[in-house]
This record gives C-alpha cells, sequence and structure tokens, in this order.
C-alpha cells in the first residue's frame, strides 16, 4: 500500500459537492427520519462523529471507519424519541460489523426503527375511527477497506420503508384517493476517513442517502431523500496507557437537488446554505479505557436546534453501555434519551 496517499482526494470531493449544495434546503425532504442520529456516544459528543467512526455505529456516520475495526461488533440503540410530543414514540437501532479476512475489509450492515405511534384517523362526518401505527424503517448492508495506510474507504446500500397509511385506510377516509401511504426507496452510502497523524488527527467524508426519490406506492407522488454530506474532524491531544482526550466537530449538510434558487444572487444563496448548515462539536475524556464522559453543543439554526448535549459510558471487557442527551437543543419541553448497548467478539 502507498504510505502517503494526497490529501486532495477530500478536498476534489468537497469541490465537486459545492454546486450542488447550491440547490439544497433541509425542509423539502422526504423520509427524514433518516437524518436522526443513532447512539448515545456521538449524541453526548453533539453528533459529531464522521472522523472518528471507530466502532459499529460507523456503518451510519461513516462507514469508512469500520475497516479500522479487527473484531466483530454488535450496537444496539432505544430512544423514547421527544416524549415531549408523544408518550409513545420510540427509535431503534441495530448495527454489526464482522472482519472478513479474505475480502480485505469489514462487512455490516444496520437496521433502523422509529415509530410516532398509534395515529387515530377518522372521516369526515367521524362515523369510521380507525386507528393504526405509522413507522419508518431502513436496512443497510456496507463494507470498508483501507485503499492505503492511511485512507479507508466504505460504502453501503439500503433499502427505505416508509408506512404512512394503510392503503385500504386511505381508500375508506378518503375514496377519492387510490395512492397507498406505503412508501419506499433505495439509496446509497459513501465514505472517506483520512488519517492525517496516526491516533492524533482524522478527517471524514460521508455521503447519505444518495439515491432515487423516496416513491409512494399507486401514487405518482414522491419526496427527495434527505442526502446528507458530512464533513468531520477529530483530534486526540492525549492519548496514553490512563488517558485519551478526544476532541471532534461536523458540518453537516442536508442536499435537495433541484430546489428553486432563481432571482437570488450567490451570496444571497451561500447565505442560506450556511444558514442551514448544521454543526456539532463535542468533547470525550475516557479514563483507563473503562469510564467516558462527553459534553457537546449542537447547532441548526434553520430548524432552531441549538443547545449542550452531554452524556457518558461505561467498558467491561467487551460490553460498553452508554447514555446520551440532547433534550436541550429542543426549543420546547422533552426529555430526549438514547441508551446503546455494544459487543465486541
Amino acid at each position: 500500500m502507498l504510505k502517503n496517499p494526497p490529501l486532495y482526494a477530500l478536498i476534489i470531493i468537497a469541490i465537486v459537492l459545492l454546486p450542488g449544495m447550491l440547490f439544497a434546503t433541509a425542509n423539502q425532504a422526504g423520509a427524514v427520519f433518516l437524518t436522526i442520529f443513532p447512539g448515545a456516544g456521538p449524541v453526548g459528543m453533539g453528533n459529531a462523529y464522521t472522523a472518528i467512526a471507530d466502532n459499529a455505529l460507523s456503518n451510519y456516520y461513516n462507514i469508512a471507519g469500520a475497516a479500522n475495526i479487527n473484531q466483530s461488533e454488535i450496537a444496539l440503540m432505544h430512544a423514547n424519541w421527544l416524549s415531549g410530543l408523544a408518550d409513545d414514540m420510540y427509535y431503534e437501532y441495530f448495527s454489526i460489523v464482522h472482519p472478513v479476512k479474505k475480502w480485505k475489509g469489514v462487512i455490516g450492515g444496520e437496521i433502523i426503527y422509529i415509530t410516532p405511534g398509534l395515529i387515530d384517523a377518522q372521516d369526515e362526518t367521524g362515523s369510521i375511527n380507525i386507528q393504526y401505527r405509522v413507522f419508518d424503517l431502513a436496512a443497510k448492508v456496507t463494507y470498508a477497506t483501507a485503499i492505503t495506510d492511511k485512507l479507508y474507504l466504505g460504502v453501503g446500500l439500503k433499502f427505505i420503508y416508509s408506512f404512512l397509511a394503510p392503503g385500504w385506510v386511505i381508500r375508506i377516509i378518503l375514496p377519492a384517493n387510490t395512492g397507498s401511504g406505503e412508501g419506499v426507496g433505495i439509496a446509497g452510502d459513501f465514505g472517506l476517513l483520512y488519517k492525517v497523524i496516526k491516533d492524533r488527527f482524522n478527517i471524514g467524508v460521508s455521503l447519505q442517502n444518495f439515491g432515487p426519490n423516496i416513491n409512494y406506492l399507486q401514487s405518482e407522488s414522491s419526496d427527495p431523500l434527505p442526502r446528507l454530506v458530512r464533513l468531520g474532524f477529530a483530534y486526540t491531544p492525549i492519548k496514553d496507557s490512563l488517558n485519551q482526550l478526544s476532541i471532534a466537530t461536523d458540518f453537516i449538510k442536508v442536499l435537495v437537488f433541484g430546489a428553486d434558487s432563481s432571482g437570488a444572487t450567490v451570496m444571497e444563496i451561500l447565505k442560506d446554505e450556511l444558514y442551514d448548515t448544521w454543526v456539532g462539536t463535542g468533547i470525550e475524556y475516557t479514563y483507563y479505557n473503562f469510564l467516558m464522559a462527553r459534553i457537546g453543543y449542537f447547532l441548526d439554526m434553520a430548524g432552531v436546534r441549538r443547545g449542550f448535549t452531554y452524556g457518558g459510558g461505561i467498558k467491561i471487557k467487551q460490553f460498553t453501555i452508554d447514555i446520551g442527551v440532547d433534550s436541550d437543543i429542543y426549543d420546547f419541553q422533552t426529555s430526549n434519551y438514547r441508551v446503546s448497548l455494544s459487543y465486541r467478539f
């Protein structure tokens, strides 16, 4: 393998993507559940994980990071999602990675499931009252490998299913509508991780949900996917047998190609795009590879989400238990906890 890969590879990607960023606003996307960040650890760090991605959560944040993993790992997460809005909303996440020597890389997969709970639907007269559960699901397979001793690559393919309402409910409530509330789609993910200084400074780029619009069955309607571009930096100023301190920052942009920007100047477009860019930063301190403490800050000006995040974890042999809290980033009263469990074997 080459010992000194070109850093300009990441720069070229950013330049190629920049024109697309001029046609994007986050509120125009469908399947927005794909932008909800899993994993208690990353959430505690303000969702800044693109340049770290050193465990099974790499399947979401940056697939390329999985190439550094030399043991199989399973990660599970549960969250009672935004309980301030509804008591029965919850979010589940499962991820697995497994090194395969003959393939010179790491294969993996993830499943995302989220539901806002039971929905009550009734017709205009109120004579028909139906209850059903809405949910969104995504399943992905991944592969990560080392291109050089400093540059890592990851790719993934996912299936997306959005269940908004069963067809028979729509036909009863809205007889004139022949469509369905079930949406399906496919998308690809792509990641690069570049170790500028080994064990000290990383740069990561992750492209998520790049694919055709999600289409709703028996209907001509469709919505663009929330195509995410993540650019992350991670620096570890302290790393010894007793202490480790890591600092990370992510810039996250939702791309929705084809958004109308007619009549706007370049500076106006850039201003709007910067306003609609999410920024997360965080710090993680690990003591004796046993106890972890995290604090972060997340900023989404367009979505009115800003505030501190925090969390911590404990490692016991091959098990790691984490908790992450981002309740304070919302402009309404709520609790929002993520609990994660991972196991390496």
